[in-house]
């Protein structure tokens, strides 16, 4: 909360365009992370459903 206060305060555009810039890096991988893992229990779910279908 201290950093948005303190970003707000910030009259510096450079500062400013720095924080985006990190915030908009972290969204990405944030959603690559997100993405990739989500393929991988899709499979693993897929993988113990037809385990369970073959008895």
């Amino acid at each position: 909360m201290q950093t948005l206060n303190a970003f707000a305060k910030n009259e510096s555009g450079a500062a400013g365009v720095t924080y985006v810039l990190v915030a908009a890096l972290v969204a990405l991988c944030l959603l690559t992370g997100a993405k990739n893992l989500g393929g991988q229990i899709k499979n693993t779910l897929n993988s113990a459903t037809a385990t369970m279908k073959k008895g």
